[in-house]
């Protein structure tokens, strides 16, 4: 699958392997990232993603375990045209902020399919329900 890239300023997204899920994406801004601070790195790329998919930016797995820093996996919806971000999070417990330099690798941008529901009401007599008690409610486990 081809998917154009809107041009921003930045670099586009590159894979190590050729067969790597996500392909990496850069920040385009130097960001200092605080602990317990979440913040929106701009990548300085927007895709144009076919209906029926959707691109989710993921965390790099070096950045989540020695750092702490994760990435929010929100998704990309097939309409969006503006700039691409990466909301990272930083967990690090230790008080020292972490650097974020222009062209760090910020998180891996992967594409995936979806399905598009429909929503709509409906009223089921003929089902008994199993009730709205939620998390736990089956008992101990």
């Amino acid at each position: 699958m081809r998917i154009e890239v809107i041009d921003f300023g930045g670099k586009l997204p590159d894979r190590a392997h050729h067969n790597d899920a996500g392909a990496d994406l850069f920040s385009r801004e130097e960001i200092l990232l605080y602990p317990g601070m979440t913040r929106r790195v701009p990548v300085g790329i927007g895709i144009k993603v076919p209906d029926g998919y959707m691109g989710v930016v993921y965390s790099k797995s070096g950045m989540s375990s020695k750092f702490g820093i994760i990435a929010a996996n929100a998704p990309i919806d097939s309409g969006y045209r503006g700039e691409i971000h990466a909301i990272l999070t930083n967990t690090n417990p230790e008080p020292a902020p972490y650097l974020i330099r222009v062209g760090d690798k910020v998180g891996q941008l992967v594409i995936l399919p979806i399905i598009i529901p429909t929503f709509h009401r409906e009223e089921w007599l003929d089902e008994k329900p199993r009730g709205a008690d939620g998390f736990g409610s089956t008992g101990k486990s």
